[in-house]
């Protein structure tokens, strides 16, 4: 994929994750903020805690709000689940990774709370600093009835809401992935106006037509393959939205391993797998069935007719509606 795609802003759109990060936070009344990997914020914070905020808008004391950030991020990727910690002044906070094909790109913090039943003995304190001391003794002293403030959780909804996070954290990041690489291929991507379809590399042609002998989950693969479990259930699963985290756990494997595994069986990453399979389950349901676009779309898991009538033309050079005509029901 390109390193473009790497970028947050063309993972989420902004605006729109913002509205989705204030509503997630209203209902599950934790702070919620989206980091770039270096711990920079790309949104703005949702339900801050005025102890929070009032620490984030020193310049100094903000550093250290932003490199616990970073640190919690990372930690996160590492273990690649989500993360659970104290920050510098003692507040639980967590980590969710973003990754995309094994890059960590960003991580979204929840958290500014305080944990009900004090189980927080266990957790790792991310940043350690002299809160008796100097500047920050002043400080603590001056906001100690901002930190009384800041609302206490149970660990067990602490869990539940973090976990939604991820689960819909995941999703997104395999929406942006399947899309983006679509475009990425069939060159999307116009020049002067005009699409630059016509002119995409014949190698990037050669490897949808080389393609079509992995769609039929046969041969060159081996029945020995530690990916077959995989590839028994796409071929009975296409139309569901499934992710290589999904298909990593059912072959008893890391993603990491899984995903450099999965590539060099077959030729292409998982994604360009499911999107190639999706289009060739497409043509099929096109001259077999009496099922609309709309349905078929639907049925296969695009987002919406219109996207998945613009992919389809990019790879057949017709839309489904024509390819129908041309192709009749058998």
């Amino acid at each position: 994929m390109n390193t473009k795609y790497l970028e947050l802003k063309n993972i989420f759109d902004l605006n729109k994750w913002q509205t989705m990060q204030d509503s997630i936070s209203s209902v599950t009344n934790l702070a919620i903020i989206t980091i770039d990997y270096k711990g920079n914020p790309v949104t703005k914070h949702s339900n801050v805690r005025p102890f929070c905020h009032k620490m984030r808008s020193d310049p100094e004391l903000r550093k250290l709000c932003e490199k616990c950030d970073a640190r919690g991020g990372l930690e996160a990727v590492r273990g690649n689940s989500p993360y659970i910690y104290l920050c510098h002044w003692g507040i639980v906070d967590i980590a969710i990774p973003i990754t995309i094909e094994d890059k960590y790109v960003g991580a979204i913090m929840a958290g500014e709370v305080k944990m009900a039943d004090d189980e927080d003995s266990a957790l790792e304190h991310m940043l350690t600093i002299q809160t008796n001391q100097g500047k920050f003794a002043m400080i603590k002293d001056n906001t100690t009835k901002l930190f009384h403030q800041i609302p206490k959780m149970p660990y067990s909804k602490m869990k539940e809401s973090v976990q939604m996070l991820y689960n819909l954290c995941n999703y997104i990041v395999q929406e942006a992935m399947e899309k983006n690489y679509l475009i990425e291929m069939l060159g999307k991507e116009e020049t002067n106006g005009t699409s630059n379809y016509d002119t995409v590399n014949e190698s990037c042609f050669n490897q949808w037509e080389e393609s079509a002998q992995v769609l039929q989950f046969k041969p060159p693969f081996n029945n020995d393959s530690v990916l077959q479990p995989a590839f028994n259930y796409l071929e009975k699963h296409i139309n569901e939205k499934v992710t290589q985290q999904q298909m990593a756990k059912l072959c008893h494997l890391s993603t990491s391993y899984f995903s450099r595994l999965f590539t060099k069986e077959t030729g292409m990453n998982f994604t360009a797998f499911v999107s190639l399979k999706k289009l060739e389950m497409a043509k099929s349901l096109l001259n077999q069935t009496n099922l609309t676009i709309a349905e078929i779309s639907e049925q296969l898991g695009f987002n919406e007719p219109s996207y998945f009538t613009k992919i389809f033309k990019k790879h057949e050079n017709l839309t489904p509606k024509e390819y129908r005509k041309i192709f009749p029901r058998r």
